[in-house]
């Protein structure tokens, strides 16, 4: 039992994906709540993205733009295809309340918004 606990708190860069993840799950719990209303998911998707950007960055909403974004976050040394990761899942968070979604979609775009937090989190 000691000795596990002891690999695991070695195991630095499993303890990065684990508070990654955890921190994903904790800005994304509204939007998986609202799962299956349009409208509502979309809001929180994107929500939890900018309190994301503010959490991890300081970055307040008002400077929150698809171009500030890609700047600040090559100016971290984000990966680029992190980045268009990123903005993606801002276009399509946004594109998607303006059109038929169903209910994989909504899904599958959860699951994207998942891993790239997951992803910027583990280069941040």
């Amino acid at each position: 039992m000691v000795r596990k606990n002891e690999e695991r708190s070695n195991d630095i860069l499993g303890n990065k994906t684990r508070k990654a993840e955890k921190l994903a799950k904790k800005y994304l719990s509204k939007a998986q709540k609202q799962l299956g209303k349009k409208e509502a998911f979309y809001e929180a998707l994107e929500r939890a993205l900018h309190n994301y950007l503010k959490a991890k960055l300081g970055v307040e909403t008002a400077e929150i733009s698809k171009e500030r974004i890609t700047e600040i976050l090559k100016g971290k040394n984000v990966e680029a295809t992190a980045i268009h990761q990123f903005i993606e899942v801002l276009k399509n968070s946004d594109f998607a309340r303006y059109t038929p979604f169903t209910a994989t979609e909504m899904k599958e775009e959860f699951e994207r918004a998942k891993a790239v937090i997951v992803q910027l989190d583990k280069q941040l």
